[in-house]
């Protein structure tokens, strides 16, 4: 079964609530191991989304707008699906 991109707030979200039950205790260690192996997961998968806002943000020079260029748009759009639909390429560059 294949999973949904992660959402960058969302995957905050539980991160926040898994270490907030492993950090209560009185969870079974099957299931703290369990917790911790998902949020490792988790964390891999926002570091990822990070490092590839991080690229998208550098292409423009200090004090410049990036272009609107295909590659751009899609790269902010693969950072945060939820965004709304994929943008149409072509034509004039629209903001966001």
């Amino acid at each position: 079964m294949a999973t949904k991109p992660l959402n960058f707030e969302k995957g905050m979200e539980r991160l926040e609530e898994i270490t907030g039950l492993l950090d209560m205790g009185g969870v079974a260690l099957e299931n703290a191991i369990a917790l911790y192996e998902e949020g490792c997961k988790i964390a891999d998968a926002l570091q990822k989304k990070l490092e590839k806002a991080e690229r998208a943000v550098s292409i423009a020079p200090v004090g410049q707008e990036a272009p609107n260029t295909e590659e751009n748009l899609q790269q902010i759009h693969d950072i945060n699906p939820a965004s709304g639909p994929k943008p149409e390429f072509g034509g004039e560059p629209t903001l966001f």
